[in-house]
Formats: C-alpha cells, structure tokens, sequence
C-alpha cells in the first residue's frame, strides 16, 4: 500500500475497494481538496499491458462522453505515462450484489425503480451506440438516497462504429452474458444489455438466477433449450405486463428484445401504477 501511496501523487489511499483480472480500484483522498475520491488503476501483474490500457482509455472515454445521473463524474485522468489511471467520485451507497445477498430479493416496486434508473442509462448510452458490455449486481451501486449508479464501462463497445476492443477475455460475465456473446464468433450488440439486465431483473425478484450457473458452453446450451414457460412459472404471481417484459428481454434472438428506450416508457408506466395502486 506505501508504494500506492507514492505512485499516486497527490492522493491518500486508504483502502482497496475492489480487484479484478485487469484492473484495481482504490478509495482514495484527495490532498488537495480533502474529499473522497476512487482511484481506477492497472494490475501490476497482468501480463498484457497495452491490452489492460485500452479497457482503461475505454471507460475514460465513456466517463467523458455520457452524462447522466446514472453515470459517476469523472474527475482526473492519466493515460500518457505510468502509472495508467483515472480518477472519479466517491459514491456512498452498497452495490446491488451487497443488499442482494442482505434481502435475498426485493419487492416489485423495488425492483421498477432501479430498472428504470438502469434503462434511463442505457437508453442514453445506446442513443449513442455505446453498450455497456457488463450489466450485473457488482456493477450497481443503490445510494442512501435511493437513487442508483452504473460502474465498470471498461468492456463497453461502439456499436455504431463498429469499434470493439481487441481482447482474449470473455466479454461479459458468465451468468449475465447474452447467448449470441457465447457464440464461436461472438455478436456484439446493443441488445447484449437488454438480455444481462433481464437476468438482473430475475435475479432481484427472484433471488435466484433465470438458469443455473455453469459454463459458457452450459450456459448458450440452457439460453436454447428452457423455454419461456419455464420463466413464467418462476415469475408466478407477478404482473403480468412485468412477467412479459422480462421474458422478452430474456429471449433468445436478439431481434426479439425490446429496445432501452422502450423499456424505459413500459418502467415508468409500472412505477405510476405501482403509485396510483398504492
């Protein structure tokens, strides 16, 4: 920790918040101005330095293109000599992965106002031709406030552009990831988010995953095989209007999915049901 203490000039590590195989991410203070900050660096470890550069100059871009209250503020960036990093705010809250594991699940009501939140995000991210590439509980952060906070744009891809990262590691997370991502030839799209938050919303409601969890081979072998049925009778005792929804996001072809900006006009619908039934 005293090296991190050195490398990152004007900042105080306090503590290690999080470790993935590319990245680390700190939570920091920043001297000059006294306030908490996150600090988003490169393993020192990972054997593919140039590849481990471009998921960080990914996510700057994305911190620097979208503004939204979903999408935390960068504040500082450092990508022309070591250490690579960025820097942005410190957000007071518990990820979903957190309160899942603390209530198991959540009630209906819940569960629209963070998804709508999430598909407000995404509905402006994908107005951009930008997807997230990596929608799941670790990724959301619920504030004190109630509102949320989308993290980790490092696998996002320009749909638009055509521009994807060049990369050995799987783009996504096995039990979020979208059946066309576990292809030989893997169909990056828009849609890819539509069917991770589906999971997510399953996963909220339910306490427990749409499939089992397994391998990617596994996983691409349930997405073809359990029918929608099956996902109904898990969701039993929902809104029907809901249930629906979430099994569209969850099908198979990505052609059949609803699009962000869709689902965000359906969400908002159930939360002003959800108020006028009280």
């Amino acid at each position: 920790m005293s090296q991190d203490k050195e490398v990152y000039s004007g900042y105080l590590i306090e503590s290690l918040l999080a470790q993935g195989p590319v990245t680390v991410v700190y939570s920091a203070i920043d001297m000059a101005s006294g306030l908490p900050c996150v600090i988003k660096t490169l393993r020192r470890d990972y054997p593919y330095e140039k590849q481990a550069l471009a998921f960080l100059k990914n996510e700057i871009k994305i911190l620097e293109t979208i503004k939204h209250a979903a999408c935390p503020v960068l504040l500082k960036t450092n990508t022309e000599n070591k250490p690579y990093f960025f820097v942005m705010e410190k957000i007071d809250g518990c990820t979903l992965r957190h309160e899942l594991g603390r209530k198991f699940s959540f009630g209906s009501s819940l569960v629209i106002e963070i998804t709508r939140q999430i598909l407000s995000l995404l509905s402006n991210l994908h107005g951009l031709g930008f997807t997230h590439g990596d929608i799941k509980p670790e990724n959301i952060i619920i504030e004190q406030s109630g509102k949320i906070k989308v993290l980790d744009f490092a696998f996002s891809a320009n749909v638009r552009m055509n521009e994807k990262l060049e990369t050995n590691l799987m783009l996504g997370t096995p039990n979020y990831i979208a059946p066309e991502l576990c292809a030989e030839v893997p169909v990056i799209s828009l849609e890819n988010d539509i069917y991770s938050l589906g999971v997510l919303i399953f996963e909220m409601l339910t306490g427990s995953l749409p499939y089992p969890e397994g391998t990617i081979s596994q996983t691409l072998l349930r997405h073809q095989s359990d029918p929608p049925a099956k996902l109904r009778q898990q969701l039993g005792g929902l809104n029907p209007k809901l249930v629906n929804a979430i099994v569209e996001m969850l099908s198979f072809n990505l052609q059949d999915r609803p699009k962000a900006k869709n689902l965000v006009d359906i969400f908002v619908k159930f939360e002003i049901e959800n108020m006028i039934l009280g």
